[in-house]
């Protein structure tokens, strides 16, 4: 999903909830392994309190202030809604998702629900079948710390269990195939560290352990997807000559296909322009998963895997006068194909080259 800077908690209020938090903790040290004798809370917190799935991020942030920012806020980031909330902290609040839900029907919302509002990704036994049951927990904190790191025991980290929230299977929980919205383990798995990339999920998405998890919601993380080669010209183009124009797109920047969701469409727009600013040729070439989950046949699909390049040639181009023009090769992605009222648009790169018409 894709975010606004409407519709989410109150920054202001935020703020204050962890200035009291801090007042009542000093030091929050968590006791691994140490289970409180019910199946859904643990020794996590001495002297403060069990940790449960009821347990608030803003708990976990006063000690991992800096993480909890970054979850909360987005902060420092480039994303629009830095200042809101990260693309997991506003999963369930998300102006996108609330107008988007009631739109489908039940069986796809069961699928959005369980990962936009599940709390416990440690209860999923098959992560690249199943998705998290729906929680009406904290349904405002969307995917949080407890989401990834309690596995209704006690609090989980890296190196700490054989699926840690920190390994690709675990991210499958709910960037899998069983979502009906998209394959992003698969294709990792096959298409990229099949290709010989070396990379996890974490590695690109949440480089340095930042919590903003970077995505589509970064104009300047989104631009690294996709190598756009300078268009290929003739020497000579005569007016009303027709003549063909070609160029490559490369993902050699995502460890996944692009554009890599159901929704997402992504377009190659060519476009020439006179010396007046007017465009006098244009033509798009795109990008998009079909399913038939939308009654589409998937044969249909057309899509930028990892480590791919694609050959695109654009022929009969015809300029009608003579003069200087340029030469414009823009890359776009759309984040919503289906409903279009909810749609925005990241811009992916550009190339521009000048041609001289005889």
């Amino acid at each position: 999903m894709f975010f606004r800077r409407d519709g989410f908690l109150n920054l202001k209020h935020e703020k204050g909830k962890m200035m009291n938090v801090r007042k009542m903790v000093l030091l929050v040290t968590f006791v691994l392994g140490g289970a409180a004798g019910n199946g859904n809370a643990a020794v996590g917190v001495p002297g403060h309190r069990d940790i449960t799935f009821a347990t608030h991020a803003a708990d976990c942030g006063v000690c991992h202030q800096q993480q909890y920012n970054e979850w909360r806020f987005a902060a420092g980031s480039d994303s629009p809604n830095a200042g809101f909330g990260s693309a997991h902290a506003i999963t369930n609040t998300d102006p996108n998702y609330v107008s988007i839900l009631p739109r489908v029907n039940p069986v796809i919302q069961t699928y959005c629900r369980g990962c936009h509002e599940g709390k416990d990704a440690w209860g999923v036994q098959d992560r690249l079948a199943n998705i998290p049951a729906i929680s009406d927990i904290n349904k405002s904190e969307g995917t949080s710390c407890i989401t990834c790191h309690f596995d209704g025991e006690k609090i989980v980290g890296k190196g700490q269990s054989i699926v840690s929230p920190f390994a690709p299977e675990f991210c499958g929980t709910c960037h899998n195939e069983s979502t009906g919205m998209t394959n992003l383990y698969e294709e990792w798995k096959t298409d990229y560290i099949g290709g010989g990339g070396d990379k996890t999920c974490l590695d690109c998405h949440m480089a340095g352990g930042n919590h903003v998890m970077l995505g589509f919601n970064s104009p300047s993380f989104v631009k690294k997807a996709i190598v756009i080669s300078q268009p290929a010209l003739p020497d000579t183009v005569s007016a009303n000559t027709p003549f063909d124009i070609s160029y490559t797109l490369t993902n050699s920047g995502a460890g996944h296909s692009v554009p890599e969701d159901l929704f997402r469409l992504m377009r190659a727009r060519l476009s020439i322009v006179d010396s007046n600013g007017q465009e006098v040729f244009s033509q798009e070439t795109v990008y998009y998963k079909k399913k038939a989950l939308l009654r589409e046949n998937p044969a249909d699909t057309v899509i930028i895997k990892a480590h791919e390049t694609k050959n695109v040639t654009v022929p009969g181009v015809v300029i009608a006068a003579p003069g200087t023009y340029t030469v414009k090769l823009e890359l776009l992605q759309n984040s919503n194909r289906v409903f279009v009222d909810r749609n925005t648009i990241a811009f992916m790169g550009a190339t521009y080259s000048t041609i001289v018409v005889q």
